[in-house]
């Protein structure tokens, strides 16, 4: 596989309708979700880059985007790493 950069805006519509107080540990379940659905891929397998996480937290637990565009590379084990955009 061996798949760099290609890259998804991930709609986070559902985060919105979770309490103020879950939003962020629920963007991270969706963005999983999300890309295991369009990829084919268990949810173990999808690995979110330390970046992408501080830029999930910097709200605290208080997550305000509605959508986030992030890159994704696949190893050849089927790994998924996701990564922020820079875009």
């Amino acid at each position: 596989m061996g798949e760099e950069g290609r890259e998804y805006v991930i709609p986070l519509g559902a985060v919105k309708l979770s309490p103020k107080y879950k939003r962020a540990p629920k963007t991270i379940r969706v963005i999983r979700g999300f890309l295991s659905r369009h990829l084919n891929v268990d949810l173990e397998k999808v690995k979110l880059d330390p970046k992408l996480n501080e830029r999930i937290w910097v709200d605290g637990l208080r997550f305000r985007l509605s959508r986030i565009k992030v890159k994704i590379s696949i190893d050849e084990e089927g790994n998924v790493k996701v990564m922020p955009s820079d875009g």
